[in-house]
């Protein structure tokens, strides 16, 4: 039994040997739940009886494993057999058990796979994918760093809840969203006069931010209504019956015709 994420990544390299043969035979989904039981106990620390319930009943149906720490559930797992692929209808059997009872955290796997879950209890419910993990290709360390935030050990004292909060902050959205603020605008634009003697205009800062983004970070802004500084032209309005400047105001520019150089100040 692991103790530690150390532990954890020397055991999972024990189960490769395992994994591989199951992959080769194309064991059913009952000799995968036994590898997937025994991977519980042995790599995250769960008690091989009273912390692994097999089947727990849920509204009519039975949810291959609830995962316990002194009688309360901490999470859910689905097991497939080792050939199948991971679906969306999979996730939403997986997800709908921990709905169901409240629990905020599901996991997916196949043996090889583990696809971990968050569930936000909002309106309406929000399934989120946390990570995904291939035993068979990640390095043993990286897959027990991640492997092991399930792990009794780790569950029991809420390390889960902190990696879950610090991913949630850098997510897309939040990450444009505070790029393009004015506090971090006009950060970047000083760094640019420092380093080129030049102001730049913060929408023209903006606009090249925007043409270094992938295409997905850009629908978000769109999507999340985030607000980009954009330049705007401006139409003058012509002044009917509009007499000759006098000659104590040629040389002077009208404030209304002057452009704006609010957004050049630093």
């Amino acid at each position: 039994m692991s103790k530690t994420a150390d532990d954890a990544a020397k055991t999972i390299k024990s189960f490769i040997p395992i994994l591989e043969n199951a992959k080769t035979r194309k064991i059913n989904e009952a000799d995968t739940r036994t590898i997937i039981h025994k991977f519980l106990s042995d790599v995250l620390g769960f008690d091989f009886i009273t912390d692994i319930t097999k089947e727990h009943a849920i509204r009519g149906t039975f949810a291959d494993f609830a995962i316990m720490i002194d009688n309360e559930i901490k999470y859910f797992v689905e097991a497939k057999d080792v050939d199948t692929k991971l679906r969306d209808p999979h996730v939403r059997q997986v997800a709908n058990y921990a709905i169901h009872k409240g629990v905020p955290w599901c996991v997916l796997t196949n043996g090889i796979v583990w696809r971990l879950y968050h569930i936000e209890f909002s309106q309406p419910v929000d399934v989120t994918p946390v990570f995904e993990i291939d035993l068979l290709a990640l390095p043993h360390a990286e897959s027990a760093r991640l492997l092991w935030l399930l792990s009794k050990p780790s569950m029991k004292r809420g390390e889960i809840n902190g990696f879950w909060e610090k991913r949630r902050s850098l997510n897309d959205a939040n990450l444009v969203r505070a790029l393009f603020s004015p506090l971090a605008l006009k950060s970047l634009r000083r760094e640019l006069r420092a380093d080129t003697n030049v102001l730049i205009a913060i929408e023209d800062l903006a606009e090249s931010l925007q043409g270094l983004l992938k295409e997905s970070a850009r629908d978000l802004i769109e999507e999340q209504g985030i607000k980009i500084p954009s330049k705007t032209r401006k139409r003058r309005k012509k002044k009917e019956n509009s007499s000759p400047p006098t000659p104590s105001s040629e040389g002077a520019t009208s404030a209304s015709a002057a452009p704006s150089q609010d957004l050049a100040k630093s």
